[in-house]
Protein backbone atom coordinates (compact mmCIF):
# COMPACT_ATOMS: atom_id res chain seq x y z
CA UNK A 1 0.00 0.00 0.00
CA UNK A 2 3.12 2.32 0.82
CA UNK A 3 3.80 2.73 -3.08
CA UNK A 4 0.25 3.66 -4.01
CA UNK A 5 0.91 7.36 -4.53
CA UNK A 6 4.36 7.21 -5.51
CA UNK A 7 5.51 9.30 -8.43
CA UNK A 8 5.53 6.71 -11.41
CA UNK A 9 7.62 9.22 -13.99
CA UNK A 10 10.25 11.91 -12.97
CA UNK A 11 12.36 14.16 -15.10
CA UNK A 12 15.82 13.32 -15.39
CA UNK A 13 18.53 15.89 -15.10
CA UNK A 14 21.58 14.01 -16.98
CA UNK A 15 22.39 10.68 -15.41
CA UNK A 16 21.21 11.68 -11.95
CA UNK A 17 17.47 11.93 -10.75
CA UNK A 18 15.85 15.11 -9.68
CA UNK A 19 16.62 15.51 -5.65
CA UNK A 20 12.70 14.70 -3.58
CA UNK A 21 11.72 13.32 -0.67
CA UNK A 22 8.68 12.16 -0.45
CA UNK A 23 6.37 10.27 2.46
CA UNK A 24 2.32 9.65 2.27
CA UNK A 25 -0.61 8.74 5.25
CA UNK A 26 -3.69 7.15 4.41
CA UNK A 27 -5.17 10.75 3.53
CA UNK A 28 -2.11 12.70 1.98
CA UNK A 29 0.42 12.19 0.12
CA UNK A 30 3.79 15.05 0.25
CA UNK A 31 6.47 15.40 -1.92
CA UNK A 32 9.65 18.35 -0.82
CA UNK A 33 11.97 19.72 -3.18
CA UNK A 34 14.92 21.66 -2.92
CA UNK A 35 14.58 25.36 -4.29
CA UNK A 36 17.58 26.44 -5.73
CA UNK A 37 19.10 29.19 -4.04
CA UNK A 38 17.89 32.71 -5.22
CA UNK A 39 14.67 31.61 -6.57
CA UNK A 40 11.33 33.02 -4.54
CA UNK A 41 7.77 31.63 -4.87
CA UNK A 42 7.10 33.81 -8.16
CA UNK A 43 9.66 31.40 -10.27
CA UNK A 44 7.96 28.69 -8.90
CA UNK A 45 4.69 27.41 -11.17
CA UNK A 46 2.89 24.22 -9.74
CA UNK A 47 0.21 22.49 -11.39
CA UNK A 48 -1.75 19.86 -9.55
CA UNK A 49 -4.34 17.91 -11.50
CA UNK A 50 -6.01 14.70 -10.37
CA UNK A 51 -3.90 12.44 -11.80
CA UNK A 52 -0.87 13.72 -12.17
CA UNK A 53 1.31 17.25 -11.32
CA UNK A 54 3.62 19.20 -12.87
CA UNK A 55 6.50 21.75 -11.26
CA UNK A 56 8.31 23.98 -12.55
CA UNK A 57 10.79 26.22 -11.13
CA UNK A 58 11.93 29.77 -13.68
CA UNK A 59 15.70 29.05 -14.60
CA UNK A 60 16.20 25.64 -13.71
CA UNK A 61 16.34 22.59 -16.38
CA UNK A 62 14.54 20.72 -17.55
CA UNK A 63 11.12 22.29 -17.70
CA UNK A 64 9.32 20.72 -16.03
CA UNK A 65 11.53 20.23 -12.67
CA UNK A 66 9.78 17.28 -11.65
CA UNK A 67 6.52 16.10 -13.28
CA UNK A 68 4.78 13.11 -12.65
CA UNK A 69 1.19 10.81 -13.09
CA UNK A 70 0.14 9.40 -10.35
CA UNK A 71 -1.51 5.65 -9.46
CA UNK A 72 -4.61 6.88 -8.08
CA UNK A 73 -6.47 10.07 -8.12
CA UNK A 74 -5.95 12.67 -6.04
CA UNK A 75 -8.56 15.78 -4.42
CA UNK A 76 -7.56 19.06 -6.23
CA UNK A 77 -9.30 21.24 -3.93
CA UNK A 78 -7.85 20.30 -0.76
CA UNK A 79 -4.45 19.91 -2.21
CA UNK A 80 -1.87 23.04 -1.98
CA UNK A 81 1.75 23.82 -2.43
CA UNK A 82 4.03 26.35 -0.39
CA UNK A 83 8.04 27.13 0.28
CA UNK A 84 8.90 25.61 3.33
CA UNK A 85 9.90 26.63 6.14
CA UNK A 86 7.45 29.35 6.13
CA UNK A 87 9.06 33.07 6.93
CA UNK A 88 12.47 31.64 6.51
CA UNK A 89 15.49 34.01 6.68
CA UNK A 90 17.53 35.68 3.58
CA UNK A 91 20.18 32.60 2.59
CA UNK A 92 18.28 29.62 4.96
CA UNK A 93 17.62 26.84 2.53
CA UNK A 94 13.82 26.44 1.54
CA UNK A 95 12.37 23.96 -0.23
CA UNK A 96 8.89 23.81 -1.68
CA UNK A 97 6.35 21.21 -0.78
CA UNK A 98 3.54 19.70 -2.14
CA UNK A 99 0.51 18.48 -0.33
CA UNK A 100 -2.06 16.53 -1.89
CA UNK A 101 -4.98 15.10 -0.60
CA UNK A 102 -6.27 11.52 -1.68
CA UNK A 103 -9.71 11.32 -3.28
CA UNK A 104 -11.79 9.20 -1.28
CA UNK A 105 -12.80 5.88 -3.09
Amino acid sequence: VLNVFLVTRLCRRGSSSVDIDWCQSLEAVEVSVPLPKGRVSHDVKCEIMPTRFSLTIRGEKPEPYLSGTLFRPINVDESHWQLWPVGAAEGEPRSIKVSMAKAKP
